[in-house]
């Protein structure tokens, strides 16, 4: 048996310089707001805050030459006897919520983003399946004009491009992380002089969990918040006969 823990922070004020290449394992941002990098300083966006990893192989004690059973022989021994137990358990924090909003009317390479309300609570409360409709509080976002802030831009400079406060990646909203078991069962007999005959049963994504995909994170579109999409797959079965000789 192993056991992994990571706790990790990926913070910074570009998610890549060759996005041609790379496209980030979580929710992509939108682009720079300014020229200001340190307004763009924020979690990445496939930031993962905690991962545990475990696997184990067990050779179940049961059989010829194990604790229980091991006087037995014949039809009865090789049936409970070779009997083997394997898998890998991923257990994994969401990746940070990006929000964007469109359109984007004042000119082509700036990011537009909602902005968002400091003083509310933007977490939902609930299980994964009631917060399906409203994975936070979506009330806490609003759409910004495509213009300047309210004032006069030629008497006061520090007026800029009205293109949301908030930040590249939220630093309290996250998708649903991962829960994954794998568990595979295999059973070796021996069907004579040095021949062995191995069947085995793998079972991915174990208990069939649900792994959603992030909700939708343009602020001005109407299923703002909801979650409509699944991501990966369901319980998968697979069997296998080896022999070796």
């Amino acid at each position: 048996i192993s056991a992994n823990y990571t706790f990790s922070r990926n913070y910074g004020n570009v998610e890549t310089v060759t996005g041609w290449l790379e496209s980030g394992a979580g929710n992509p941002v939108s682009g720079y707001q300014t020229n200001n990098l340190e307004t763009e300083f924020a979690l990445s966006s496939f930031d993962v805050r905690h991962r545990v990893v475990l696997n184990y192989v067990v050779d179940l004690p049961f059989g010829q030459g194990r604790r229980f059973g091991g006087g037995t022989s014949g039809l009865v021994g090789n049936l409970i006897s070779g009997w083997t137990l394997n898998g890998v358990t991923t257990l994994q924090a969401g990746f940070p919520l990006a929000f964007t909003a469109t359109p984007n009317l004042i000119g082509s390479g700036y990011g537009f983003r909602p902005n968002v309300d400091p003083n509310c609570d933007k977490n939902v409360s609930g299980s994964t399946l009631d917060r399906l409709n409203r994975w936070f509080n979506t009330d806490c976002f609003s759409v910004p004009n495509a213009g300047f802030v309210a004032g006069n831009a030629a008497t006061d400079p520090s007026l800029r491009w009205d293109l949301g406060n908030a930040p590249r990646t939220d630093p309290d909203l996250r998708a649903l992380g991962v829960n994954n078991w794998n568990l595979a069962v295999a059973k070796m007999t021996r069907i004579g002089n040095g021949m062995n005959l191995t069947f085995r049963v793998e079972a991915f994504n174990l208990f069939n969990t649900v792994h959603f995909a992030p909700p939708e994170l343009a602020a001005n579109n109407r299923a703002f918040g909801q979650i409509s999409v699944i991501s990966g797959k369901p319980r998968v079965l697979q069997f296998a006969l080896k022999l070796r000789f």
